[in-house]
């Protein structure tokens, strides 16, 4: 137990690092592409949309590779090789010259996304059947930390430079590869690996191959259309708190960092606690009431602090999420962990390039000259 908490904060904190490194430039997006393009903020959402598809696609075909990689090879080698190419993709992305250079990042950032997918797999490896809910819990408050740090760091220093947050997050995951090479163990014992199989890797593949397991493409087909309306928020927070409050990138990384400390003590300190006290299908369906009241809330406000007063319950919405992932991980096998997460993967970027596009589009339409109303 004590060795599975080692690793556990080894993986944590690399995820914390990784998490900043991406919360960093989340916003200063709006004033980059208003920039390089040239254009009002209605088109920057609408541009924003489609580089969001382009990495959602990549993420779709090779989420599921490195997962079945990863059941093979090992944990550890997919996470430093994503890690590698995320910091090249930063540093791209720091001196892009136009548009088109974003689209050529977001797809090797695409590429290269699939750290995430690999830290469920290793947080599975290295739990059991009573502490998985939590330890994911612990990995969604890493997560919800990174987005504490890495908004609040982005909006200060895009004030200065907009270009700065990526030099500042290539920096930062060229430190989380550093501690990583030295402090990071592998996860996957050897008697659990897999063979790597094309065929199972492959987004739809990954999908029929996990759908052999009791109620996983059930409890898939619940998580899709929660994702779905969840991704609402990263798609059009910066663009919608600039359109409707006048903010800057300042106050936009504020709002982020008080989300993101809200997120913290949930999935750190309460969605544990919780799951153990009501189990975990009463605390989804929770979650599924706290997501669905967000969502009213925000789209009724009319003054900034209201969105302030709504994030306690909009968190909540973690319990459901949290809870969905640990009742499917119970259900597959632990040589196939991977293969899970590649699924979960491969549903998540079917989410997230239909839901951001679809967002930032009717965002940007209702925004523009050309709305009816």
């Amino acid at each position: 137990m004590k060795q599975s908490r080692r690793h556990l904060y080894f993986i944590l904190f690399v995820i914390l690092l990784e998490i900043i490194g991406i919360g960093i430039i989340i916003p200063i997006f709006p004033k980059l592409l208003m920039q390089l393009g040239d254009v009002n903020l209605s088109d920057a959402a609408r541009v924003g949309g489609y580089l969001v598809f382009v990495y959602a696609i990549m993420q779709f075909i090779f989420g599921p590779i490195m997962g079945g990689l990863s059941d093979q090879f090992g944990r550890r080698p997919v996470i430093m090789i994503s890690l590698v190419i995320i910091c090249l993709d930063y540093i791209l992305l720091s001196w892009a010259p136009s548009i088109w250079w974003l689209v050529v990042g977001r797809i090797i950032g695409g590429i290269a996304g699939s750290t995430i997918t690999a830290a469920h797999a290793y947080i599975a490896d290295i739990s059991d059947k009573e502490n998985r809910a939590k330890y994911f819990g612990f990995l969604g408050a890493s997560i919800g930390l990174g987005f504490i740090l890495g908004p609040a760091m982005g909006g200060y220093l895009g004030e200065i430079d907009v270009r700065l947050p990526f030099k500042i997050a290539a920096i930062l995951i060229a430190a989380t590869l550093v501690f990583s090479f030295f402090l990071l163990p592998e996860s996957l014992a050897m008697d659990n690996r897999r063979k790597f199989e094309f065929k199972r890797a492959s987004p739809i593949g990954t999908l029929f191959a996990i759908a052999k397991y009791k109620w996983v493409i059930g409890l898939l087909s619940v998580f899709l259309c929660l994702e779905m309306a969840g991704q609402v928020y990263p798609s059009i927070w910066t663009y919608f708190t600039i359109e409707s409050f006048g903010w800057g990138s300042k106050q936009v990384g504020v709002s982020l960092m008080v989300y993101g400390m809200s997120m913290v003590i949930v999935q750190g300190a309460l969605i544990g606690p919780i799951i153990k006290k009501i189990g975990i299908i009463k605390a989804v369906f929770v979650g599924f009431g706290a997501t669905f009241f967000g969502l009213l809330g925000v789209g009724l406000i009319q003054q900034s602090w209201m969105l302030y007063s709504l994030m306690p319950i909009m968190v909540f919405g973690g319990l459901a999420t949290v809870g969905i992932r640990t009742l499917m991980s119970q259900q597959t096998p632990e040589n196939a962990q991977g293969e899970l997460q590649g699924a979960i993967a491969s549903v998540m970027s079917i989410v997230a390039f239909v839901s951001p596009l679809m967002m930032t589009q009717i965002f940007g339409y209702f925004t523009s000259s050309e709305a009816y109303i």
